[in-house]
């Protein structure tokens, strides 16, 4: 009986999403190894829609049907994980009683009262041995930002949430508006090298990367940047008038250490029209793309309403000629 309610509750959330796109595909695959018994694999599936679903509520539901099949197979600790990261998404979500049994729902119920209490983790950066430097290697402009000081004159904020400095780190806590934050530096840049360390500390779609060669509007610019869930991920984008155009969509790559609290390196170098991008100090692509010769350079991230959420920055480095 139990099988059958929680299928109905997977058909149910597969029929929320948009028909004929990869993330159908995948939620079917997993709907299918759940009926035939193959857990993991419809874990497996379950996850890797996860990292592709874009929208707020359908990422509170494939959470919730995550949460479900790990109850079934009595991992009960990667389901009330699962459960928390409903309420990152809305802390004020609640379930239907009559679709869920009741031990799930005293499982959820209980969970809720975990978080509201839970205060925010405040994360010690790891000490990590330091890549060797890449780029221009006599700059004529040179800006370095280890945050160890509260005070950020040399930055300023686009804020889809809070920007602060804590224990020693660029710290960002997701709001609850669609759209991008951002911390940026208000000049231009033509010719330059950007590095900079960043981790993820709550968010199930958390990606966080560099901004640049931006208008001052960054609406028209390009973005790089890395997701550290499972698999780890990075792709390479243009931005025109505000829309996103892929010049490297998501690509895995075992080069970004997954998972939360991790510390990841990103760099990009912008020589004329070669854009060359690193993780941890290892060339991952080279794209030629000579729309934007010049512009403005960011840390980037997103809210939790884009399924966003806490993420940390470090050791900024910009060298430019």
């Amino acid at each position: 009986m139990k099988k059958i309610f929680l299928c109905f509750v997977i058909l149910i959330f597969t029929s929320y999403l948009y028909p004929q796109t990869d993330v159908d595909k995948i939620l079917e695959e997993g709907k299918k190894a759940y009926m035939n018994g193959d857990y993991e694999k419809a874990i497996e599936f379950f996850n890797q829609a996860i990292n592709l679903i874009r929208n707020k509520a359908e990422l509170i539901e494939a959470h919730l049907s995550l949460a479900l099949t790990y109850f079934t197979v009595n991992q009960t600790e990667n389901c009330k994980k699962e459960i928390r990261r409903v309420f990152e998404l809305n802390p004020n979500h609640s379930i239907d009683p009559d679709f869920y049994s009741p031990k799930f729902v005293l499982l959820f119920e209980s969970v809720r009262k975990e978080f509201t209490k839970t205060p925010p983790k405040k994360v010690e950066p790891e000490k990590e041995e330091k890549p060797p430097d890449i780029g221009i290697a006599k700059p004529a402009f040179f800006f370095e930002e280890r945050f160890e000081r509260e005070s950020l004159r040399n930055l300023s904020f686009i804020e889809n949430g809070k920007w602060k400095v804590e224990q020693g780190v660029l710290h960002f806590d997701g709001g609850d508006k669609l759209g991008d934050a951002i911390a940026f530096i208000p000049r231009n840049f033509s010719n330059f090298s950007v590095t900079v360390d960043t981790s993820r500390i709550s968010g199930p779609y958390s990606s966080q990367g560099i901004i640049f060669r931006a208008d001052s509007n960054f609406k028209n610019g390009y973005l790089f940047q890395i997701y550290t869930g499972r698999p780890g991920m990075f792709s390479i984008w243009k931005i025109v008038n505000g829309e996103f155009q892929a010049l490297s969509h998501w690509e895995n790559s075992n080069l970004v250490k997954v998972g939360f609290e991790k510390w990841n390196k990103i760099t990009v170098e912008a020589r004329g029209e070669i854009l060359t991008f690193y993780i941890n100090g290892t060339q991952v692509a080279k794209i030629s793309d000579g729309t934007y010769r010049s512009g403005r350079i960011g840390l980037w991230t997103k809210g939790k309403a884009g399924g966003g959420g806490a993420v940390l920055f470090d050791n900024l480095v910009i060298k430019a000629e």
